[in-house]
C-alpha cells in the first residue's frame, strides 16, 4: 500500500508540468531508438541521390576558388553489392555533354566494402576508389574514413551519414599544396 498524496498533473505548477513533459519526451525518444533497426549501408545508400559537389581550393583560411557541380546517382541492390551509375549535370562550359560513370560497391558486410567506378563505355575492370567501414560515433552518426584514390593521387576521406536522406563526403588531397 502506497502512503502519501499523488499530485494530479492539473494541480502541478507550470515548471513541474514542463519537467514531466520533457521526461516523457526523452523516454519516448529512447524507446524509439531502442526499436530502430541497426544501420545498414546497403539499405540506406540504394536508390536515387542528387549529389552536389563543391571543390574548394584554399590556403590557410582563405577560399581562393570554388567550383560546384552536381550529379544524379542511381544505385540498386544485388546479392553482395550495390550497382548503378551517375549522370553529371551538363553545363554550357562542357558543351552540354553529360558524363556517365558506372559504380560497383562490393559489400563485405552490412557496413563495409569497397567503392569501385569507371566511365561508362570503358572496357576493362572497375577502379578502386576507397574501402569503407561505417561505425556509429557517440553521436549516433555512422562514419567511415580512410584512404581515397583519385587515379594515381592519394587522398583521405571522411564519409558521414548526417540523416536519413543526407550525407557529407569530405576528400582532402594529401599531395596538393592546399590544406
Amino acid at each position: 500500500r502506497v502512503h502519501g498524496d499523488i499530485t494530479p498533473i492539473a494541480r502541478m505548477d507550470s515548471r513541474a508540468r514542463s519537467l514531466l513533459f520533457a521526461l516523457a519526451v526523452c523516454a519516448l525518444v529512447a524507446c524509439a531508438r531502442a526499436d530502430a533497426p541497426p544501420f545498414s549501408f546497403k539499405d540506406w545508400f540504394q536508390g536515387q541521390w542528387f549529389v552536389e559537389r563543391t571543390t574548394t581550393s584554399s590556403r590557410a583560411s582563405y577560399v581562393l576558388s570554388e567550383e560546384v557541380s552536381s550529379s544524379l546517382y542511381t544505385l540498386h541492390g544485388v546479392e553482395g553489392a550495390l550497382v548503378g551509375n551517375s549522370t553529371a549535370t551538363a553545363t554550357s562550359e562542357d558543351g552540354g555533354a553529360a558524363a556517365v560513370r558506372l559504380y560497383h560497391l562490393e559489400l563485405s558486410g552490412a557496413n563495409s566494402g569497397e567503392f569501385l567506378t569507371k566511365p561508362a563505355g570503358q572496357v576493362g575492370d572497375f577502379e578502386s576508389v576507397f574501402h569503407f567501414n561505417f561505425v556509429n560515433m557517440s553521436s549516433g552518426a555512422p562514419v567511415s574514413l580512410g584512404e581515397y584514390r583519385i587515379g594515381k593521387r592519394i587522398a583521405s576521406y571522411q564519409f558521414t551519414v548526417t540523416g536519413q536522406n543526407s550525407f557529407l563526403l569530405t576528400v582532402t588531397d594529401k599531395t596538393a599544396d592546399d590544406v
